[in-house]
């Protein structure tokens, strides 16, 4: 009888590995010479990403690829945990994801959660519908308002006058 293991990647967490720009805020670095002299930029889109860098020989092959313009590309990994269930709410999954500089800064931080929400579960708001519209539940504010001395005679006159007033929105009647 096998045992089944507790953290599974691809069953129970996924890590993928995003490219990323940095923008140098250098203005005396500048292109290099072999991308500077280059006539493909159409291949390459002026340097835009690391993906259109690659189709382009010249960008692939340069010396100095990775630093040679205004942005410095490098590698950000990005771990999310799977099947964690479905919010009330709005129907759509729950998501966790994290990112880090390295492949074992993403498992840690998702092993930790992972076994954060098994101990704890995962916690979300669930809101019930109300069926108080925003005019009626402005009115009980006022009144309450009134009975505790907060406002007096002419401030809750002018409250209520503001609240009438508002009532020409249809939005005001929609249930919360």
């Amino acid at each position: 009888m096998s045992k089944k293991k507790d953290f599974v990647e691809g069953i129970d967490y996924v890590i993928t590995i995003r490219k990323r720009k940095k923008f140098i805020k250098n203005p005396k670095k500048s292109i290099c010479p072999i991308c500077e002299n280059c006539n493909h930029k159409n291949l390459c889109l002026n340097r835009r990403n690391k993906e259109t860098m690659e189709r382009c020989n010249k960008c692939k092959n340069c010396s100095n690829n990775s630093l040679c313009d205004k942005f410095n590309f490098y590698d950000e990994y990005e771990g999310r945990l799977l099947k964690l269930g479905i919010n009330a709410n709005t129907g759509k999954a729950i998501r966790q994801s994290f990112s880090g500089k390295s492949k074992e800064i993403v498992l840690e931080k998702l092993k930790a959660q992972y076994i954060k929400n098994k101990e704890e579960g995962i916690k979300e708001t669930i809101y019930t519908p109300n069926e108080v519209s925003i005019i009626e539940l402005a009115k009980e504010i006022e009144e309450n308002k009134y009975k505790l001395s907060a406002t007096h005679g002419s401030g809750y006159n002018r409250n209520m006058q503001t609240i009438k007033a508002c009532s020409a929105y249809n939005f005001m009647f929609k249930p919360i």
